[in-house]
């Protein structure tokens, strides 16, 4: 009896909110007569290929899809119940003031962002190299779009943005220059670059002369939970006064989670009110909760040494895997694979692309601004 007792202790104790009172519900066994129509699987089990799709998924899975109606179970429009609790526990885990938990994929999130960020009519900066889904967004808000053009080098690996084209004078000189434009509100960038360039997140916020500055790190939900991204991503470091950062991440990409999930992180002063219309906007009236349990679960795993040793695991494994890729090139007497990183690596840090190497193959390359 003491060793049950000590396990659901344990099993209390590390598990997230909402995925708590989830289970909690399930093993209760509780039957509905709303939604979905499935009714914890039973349907299914009315006809042969129903059975068979039944048995494949396994009872919990049908038992853990419920109607948003389930009161005990809160609602993630109204970011309440367990899902205010999974929403602000999530902000602690990634360093944000707030979260939402986004069921549709990082598109949705961006859009939500979005549509609170730039009104209709307004001019919005936005990386040349942004995600299809901001291109819709720009197309649903009759937007005006001013963009910040990044380099590439001779591989076709795109660079990032340099440092000018954040500054006030450049941004002036191209709002003159755009029909329509106003002083932009609202600003992208794309960070992970699509080539895995992270950028100096602390001087985009510094200099960037805009109240909204959103950061697209669909790719980088991991960065954290290492000290060597510090800096690098968008919620790194402390508000600032008269700004709103934003990063949207997709959790399914690369942390444990079911396709589609996505979280929206938020740090500075906000009208929460009117972002919820946005998120609602773009956010179905019945949820996939196993989605949003395994955001969250995603977010339990990343929290205090765990997500330490499994982001530095997942750090040593990529090393061995270039250090073989280089060991194996440096063997054969044909052509094969090589690296794309520097040529000595002496410290544990991201590496910088440093204006007098070569091996990043850009020309007058902005120093302290761009990292593999």
């Amino acid at each position: 009896i003491k060793i049950n007792q000590a396990t659901e202790a344990y099993k209390d104790a590390i598990m997230p909110p909402f995925t708590k009172a989830l289970f909690k519900y399930v093993e209760e066994g509780k039957y509905t007569f709303c939604t979905p129509g499935h009714m914890g699987g039973t349907a299914f089990q009315k006809s042969p290929a129903g059975s068979i799709f039944y048995d494949f998924y396994g009872p919990n899975t049908f038992k853990a899809d419920v109607s948003i109606s389930m009161p005990e179970l809160g609602s993630l429009l109204d970011h309440s119940g367990p899902h205010k609790d999974a929403e602000e526990y999530i902000a602690r885990t990634f360093n944000a003031d707030s979260s939402y938990i986004v069921t549709n994929g990082t598109s949705t999130s961006n859009k939500i962002v979005g549509m609170y960020s730039a009104p209709a009519g307004s001019t919005v900066l936005i990386d040349r190299n942004c995600h299809k889904s901001l291109t819709h967004l720009m197309m649903m808000s009759d937007v005006t779009p001013i963009y910040f053009r990044p380099t590439r080098n001779a591989y076709g690996i795109l660079g990032g943005i340099p440092q000018s084209e954040f500054s006030r004078d450049v941004i002036a000189e191209k709002v003159a220059k755009t029909p329509g434009a106003t002083a932009p509100n609202y600003a992208v960038v794309t960070n992970s670059t699509y080539d895995g360039l992270l950028y100096n997140t602390q001087f985009i916020k510094e200099s960037l002369d805009c109240k909204h500055i959103h950061f697209d790190s669909a790719w980088v939900p991991y960065t954290n939970f290492n000290p060597i991204y510090e800096g690098k991503c968008g919620m790194s470091g402390e508000a600032m006064p008269g700004k709103v950062f934003y990063e949207t991440q997709s959790t399914h990409k690369l942390l444990a989670a079911f396709s589609q999930a996505s979280m929206i992180h938020v740090k500075g002063d906000f009208d929460k009110e009117s972002f919820n219309e946005a998120f609602m906007m773009h956010t179905s009236t019945s949820p996939q909760y196993g989605i949003v349990a395994s955001t969250e679960t995603a977010a339990a795993m990343m929290r205090g040494n765990t997500g330490k040793k499994l982001m530095q695991d997942s750090i040593d494994r990529a090393i061995r895997f270039r250090k073989e890729i280089k060991r194996l090139e440096a063997e054969s007497d044909s052509w094969f694979f090589d690296v794309w990183q520097p040529e000595n690596i002496d410290s544990t840090e991201c590496w910088k692309l440093d204006p007098s190497d070569t091996w990043h193959g850009f020309k007058n390359m902005d120093d302290n601004h761009m990292y593999l």
